[in-house]
């Protein structure tokens, strides 16, 4: 009984090293990814309230990790977080950008705003892994592979940016 109590601390101790360990790799991730849009040069354009509203999502997400024991749900939330709320942060601070720098373009120029926003494209973000390559083998066996594939990526996002898309890396 003895070696079967020791058995399932050893056991507890290593699942909890295992969530910890979970735990700082979801925030080490929610934080890098605030840093890259906190980064950004969309994001200095923004008052100090916009910048608070971006930064509300990433906060509530790492509470959320916080209060987690599940390993699988706080690989999902991040997951989600990245598929949705990210790209919805990004898409908020690239409009709020825009405005920033029309207002500020209407006040020297004189423009009408309207007129403006009736020429703007409204912008879809995709990622990356998302854009359809033309690339017929299954792996990359060589350097020219490599290039062969690089090329075909390039074309990829050269042709999505062409059609008013953004790409999320």
């Amino acid at each position: 009984m003895n070696e079967a109590k020791s058995l399932l601390d050893g056991l507890s101790s290593k699942v909890a090293a295992q969530v910890e360990a979970e735990q700082q790799e979801a925030l080490s991730k929610i934080d890098a990814r605030w840093e890259r849009l906190a980064a950004m040069a969309e994001f200095g354009d923004l008052t100090p309230e916009q910048q608070s509203k971006l930064k509300g999502p990433f906060d509530e997400l790492k509470r959320s990790i916080q209060r987690q024991r599940l390993v699988a749900v706080m690989r999902d939330l991040v997951r989600r977080f990245d598929e949705r709320d990210y790209v919805e942060q990004l898409a908020a601070m690239a409009t709020w950008s825009e405005q920033a720098r029309a207002q500020k373009t209407d006040a020297v120029t004189g423009e009408s705003e309207g007129a403006r926003e009736l020429c703007e494209a409204s912008v879809e973000y995709v990622t990356q892994t998302g854009l359809p390559v033309s690339f017929t083998k299954a792996w990359l066996a060589s350097a020219a592979d490599v290039d062969e594939y690089l090329a075909a990526l390039k074309q990829a996002m050269l042709d999505a940016i062409a059609s008013g898309k953004r790409i999320r890396i």
